[in-house]
């Protein structure tokens, strides 16, 4: 619970900060830039121009207030309805780093058509006569581009469950971890190896054979001690002691 507030309030604070840096912008190009003459930063490249954009991003759908609106408010729940679901970790940090901007890109503008009821865009690439934009746009662009990527690059298909409320994606055990990886199945299925490293060694066989018979010599009875039998003298004393 703990570290899902953490990640609203952390949320909420990026987000916030880049709402007020795009409106603040805004409000420099009406205040320095309107009805007057563009701003050459870089001549025949890039330029400061003050327009109203009574469409969405970089000109489109002009006219469509309401629908743009709704748009930007199911944008908005649907950002609100992932990170509820998304797991925690450093893994998700990505995520959660787009969608913080795609969040501050449609409020961005949101707030503009409620105060203005059109998008104030400054910002003009002219080598291929770009439409106007702001800087709103420019987290909306980078957002869907950073979605796109982690989405093919980035996260597997079974851990987008999580958006279907099957949960967070479980590591597989037992016998479906053995069919996703067969060579860890074969090496298990196999058992123990026997120890043949004397299989092909003729001396270890003998020497083994070896100790066998040295077993069963040490088993036989012990033979009675005939040191003196070819003694003569010691067959006769104890006879000469009888007779004196």
């Amino acid at each position: 619970m703990k570290s899902r507030v953490i990640r609203y309030v952390r949320f909420a604070a990026c987000v916030a900060i880049l709402v007020c840096i795009d409106q603040y912008t805004k409000h420099l190009a009406a205040a320095r830039l309107a009805g007057k003459a563009p701003f050459v930063l870089i001549p025949g490249v890039f330029e400061f121009v003050y327009t109203e954009n009574r469409g969405a991003a970089f000109g489109i759908l002009q006219g469509q207030h309401l629908f743009i609106m709704v748009m930007a408010a199911a944008v908005m729940a649907f950002i609100v309805v992932t990170l509820a679901k998304m797991p925690h970790g450093r893994r998700y940090w990505p995520m959660e780093g787009a969608l913080t901007l795609l969040a501050g890109g449609a409020l961005g503008n949101v707030i503009d058509r409620l105060r203005h009821g059109y998008v104030v865009d400054f910002l003009y690439f002219k080598p291929i006569d770009f439409p106007v934009f702001n800087g709103a746009d420019c987290y909306v662009t980078v957002s869907a581009f950073s979605l796109a990527l982690l989405v093919l690059f980035l996260y597997r298909d079974d851990e987008f469950q999580i958006f279907g409320g099957g949960g967070a994606p479980q590591q597989p055990t037992g016998a479906a971890k053995d069919a996703i990886d067969p060579e860890t199945a074969d090496s298990s299925a196999d058992g123990p190896e026997a120890d043949d490293t004397n299989a092909d060694d003729p001396e270890a066989g003998d020497s083994g054979t070896d100790d066998l018979v040295a077993a069963d010599s040490s088993a036989d009875i012990p033979v009675a001690d005939d040191s003196n039998a070819d003694d003569p003298e010691a067959k006769r004393s104890p006879c000469v002691g009888e007779d004196r």
